[in-house]
């Protein structure tokens, strides 16, 4: 009974050095693994907040990609409108340039012609105004000729200034029609 009672005594004792080395390691344990709880308790925390700025920065992201992509749909469309446009106002301008050549040409051979017949013209003008001086000339010569003749004439030639004619009326006529178609013929020759 003895043996048994120290036998109790030495395993109390062994229980109570293995207890307090339980609870040491325990303490250990536990104030070791306390700096690693907090640790992991705030950089939980931190990953629960940056699961939530991810969250936040993906939607945005998802936000901001759907602009770009509204916005270059956009671009694309106004690119193919004012493309069109282009090509049409080029295709335009092209046709533009090829009527004003025409009217270029028309004018440069209007111009032509009109030179040509402001020359014409010219020559024909000066043709007359020689033609109209020697008329003009002969008409002074002519009654020059008349007043020198009235100077001459006697008292009974100028109490009658008009002699009767020989000629019938139809002759008269016929005379005055070549006199005129002769003068017709000089100035149609002049132009």
């Amino acid at each position: 009974l003895e043996d048994k009672h120290g036998l109790r005594i030495v395993l109390e004792k062994k229980v109570n050095v293995l207890w307090a080395e339980y609870t040491q390691c325990q303490a250990n344990y536990n104030r070791a693994t306390e700096e690693r709880r907090a640790l992991f308790e705030t950089l939980k925390a931190r990953d629960e907040q940056s699961v939530v700025e991810i969250e936040r920065q993906m939607i945005r992201l998802r936000e901001i990609n759907a602009k770009i992509a509204a916005a270059k749909a956009k671009r694309n469309r106004i690119l193919e409108e004012f493309e069109e446009k282009n090509t049409l106002l080029r295709e335009e301008r092209e046709k533009l340039g090829i009527h004003f050549m025409g009217l270029k040409a028309q004018i440069n051979q209007l111009h032509e012609k009109q030179h040509v017949k402001l020359t014409k013209m010219t020559i024909i003008a000066s043709d007359v105004r020689k033609k109209m001086d020697e008329l003009n000339k002969r008409a002074e010569q002519i009654i020059q000729i008349g007043e020198d003749c009235r100077k001459l004439e006697t008292e009974e030639e100028k109490v009658l200034p008009f002699y009767t004619s020989c000629l019938s009326q139809e002759e008269e006529e016929k005379l005055a029609n070549e006199i005129q178609d002769s003068d017709d013929k000089n100035v149609k020759s002049v132009c």
